[in-house]
């Protein structure tokens, strides 16, 4: 699987270089020679990003990456893995569940036309070409229902003894199974009712019929990406009139912009910055890996083990990442985002975890890998044909473990992020991933199983909507993202100014201690940080969630 690593000298590329070709890779070897007259600027630019002429409609590549639909269907990892790739979206309800015949009726008008979601692929040979296969969808049977028990055990595992807890914990056990319909012969998604326990008590009338709960909604992914599902879910998501809400322009299409102008002594050093960005890129799967610690002990275990659980972290105001992000703009002049200081929270967390282990985090060595997916514009016209897709790639960055303090390390995160966005990493990547997408797929698939004994985790932070958003009739009140992956898997969600973060993992440490700990850790990495552009531990508290 193709990834960039943003650090990287070039003496380091020579190093990478000499060494892969030393261990005979064929993997590497074959790419090497498959791009060595195609790695030049223009012909990137032109495969990537050229401008199609007026009125020419876009064509969305397919095989695009070792992780593209091709790859998806037959499996990302060798079948001795044992693994399958399932994308879980868990959206909570405080206040009552949405009724299933409601909930049944969205995914009937607005998912189900969708041809990926009423077919069934097909292949003949491992990453080959697809044959999606229309079936009648019954949609009452991809919905389940289940009802969450309290538990004496539920702190003991790390679990709030409430009854979002108690939900909680009957999410984990759905994350370590397979689709109950991909075993049934229908297509590859399923939805999960899960209702809350309410107490016989002092519980109002108007709640007593439908009680809270989580509504889990479990997507495999050669399904497509998770841009596309965004898309995809938009007529269904509507604000509190009932208008869908678009999420179009969280993100920026590829057809978006206008062409930079290039001369000859820029174009010289892009094609420089694009070869050196090809050897980092080959040797990531090839060389070293990062620091065996008490964070990654057993994450990279393979073949893959379903014991993974999940860390829920603090849900957070945007408005309070947005006040540390403009402070630092406005007092060092250089732009942060969102994203810089989401990503030096997380590593902050895992810094402390870290020390609490008693380990020397300045020693360890750990990278996150961040998926980039390629939005394009959507055609109306099309959409339930073309809209659903996997085209994305992965950029890579050290976690900024050595910073003394925690506002350095958002100063570290922005620099690596900086840094990457203005080299040629990206295309390099993207352009990588469409040549290796015609490897054979043993090959492809003992790439991607490298990587990942080679990578701690994978870090994912997607925008969403900043106003209340509903969906089957109800507001949603908190949304996560969970995808067990080999590796630690960490998604952000942000929805109606709440950023809500969780880690799918695993380890040998007690499930217990880790969950708190690293909880625990996260909070106190947020309060150091906004304290350090003046906001108050009180203040801190008011804007967290921690359930």
């Amino acid at each position: 699987m193709a990834v960039l690593n943003a650090t990287a000298s070039s003496v380091v590329s020579q190093n990478l270089l000499a060494g892969i070709i030393a261990n005979h890779n064929p993997y590497v070897l074959t790419l090497s020679a498959a791009i060595a007259t195609a790695v030049l600027y223009r012909l990137v630019s032109r495969i990537l990003f050229g401008k199609k002429s007026r009125g020419e409609p876009r064509r969305r590549m397919r095989a695009t990456s070792l992780g593209s639909t091709k790859m998806m269907v037959s499996g990302v990892l060798p079948k001795t893995a044992k693994y399958d790739s399932i994308i879980n979206l868990a959206l909570w309800y405080d206040a009552r569940l949405p009724k299933q015949e409601v909930l049944q009726k969205a995914f009937a008008d607005h998912v189900v036309p969708h041809m990926r979601f009423h077919s069934i692929p097909h292949q003949k040979v491992d990453c080959g070409p697809i044959d999606w296969v229309c079936q009648r969808v019954e949609v009452e049977k991809h919905f389940f229902t289940r009802k969450a028990q309290m538990r004496p055990s539920l702190e003991a595992e790390g679990f709030a003894a409430t009854a979002e807890g108690a939900v909680r914990r009957d999410v984990e056990e759905l994350l370590n199974t397979t689709l109950t319909t991909k075993a049934d012969g229908r297509p590859w998604w399923e939805v999960h009712l899960i209702e809350a326990p309410v107490a016989t008590s002092g519980q109002s009338a108007a709640n007593s019929t439908r009680p809270p709960g989580m509504v889990l909604v479990r997507i495999h992914h050669s399904l497509g990406d998770g841009v596309s599902l965004m898309e995809m879910f938009a007529d269904a998501v509507v604000d509190a009139d009932g208008t869908p809400i678009s999420q179009l322009n969280l993100f920026t299409p590829a057809s978006r912009g206008a062409r930079a102008s290039f001369s000859p002594l820029k174009t010289l050093k892009f094609v420089g910055s694009a070869l050196k960005s090809i050897v980092q890129i080959l040797g990531l799967a090839t060389v070293g890996g990062d620091t065996p610690c008490s964070f990654q002990n057993s994450s990279r275990q393979l073949p893959y083990q379903p014991n993974r659980f999940t860390v829920y972290f603090p849900s957070h105001s945007l408005a309070l990442i947005k006040k540390i992000k403009d402070t630092l703009t406005a007092k060092e002049g250089k732009s942060v985002t969102v994203n810089d200081v989401e990503f030096a929270l997380f590593a902050g967390a895992t810094r402390r975890f870290l020390l609490r282990h008693g380990e020397d985090p300045s020693s360890v060595h750990l990278r996150a890998l961040t998926p980039f997916a390629m939005m394009e514009k959507m055609c109306v016209e099309t959409k339930y044909q073309t809209v659903l897709r996997n085209f994305w790639t992965f950029v890579a960055n050290e976690l900024p473990l050595s910073e003394a303090n925690g506002i350095d390390r958002v100063r570290s995160s922005n620099r690596t992020w900086s840094r990457l966005k203005s080299t040629a990493l990206i295309p390099a990547a993207f352009f990588l991933h469409r040549l290796a997408s015609n490897l054979p797929g043993v090959m492809q698939k003992q790439t991607s199983n490298d990587l990942m004994k080679r990578i701690s985790v994978v870090f994912s932070n997607v925008p969403g909507p900043q106003k209340a958003m509903f969906f089957g009739g109800e507001e949603i009140t908190a949304t996560h993202m969970l995808y067990p992956n080999v590796a630690q898997q960490v998604g952000v969600l942000s929805i109606n100014g709440i950023l809500h973060m969780a880690m799918v993992m695993s380890t040998t440490h007690d499930k217990g201690q880790t969950r708190r700990w690293l909880s625990e850790c996260f909070l106190e990495e947020l309060i150091e940080v906004a304290g350090s552009v003046g906001v108050s531990r009180m203040d801190v508290m008011k804007q967290v969630r921690v359930v």
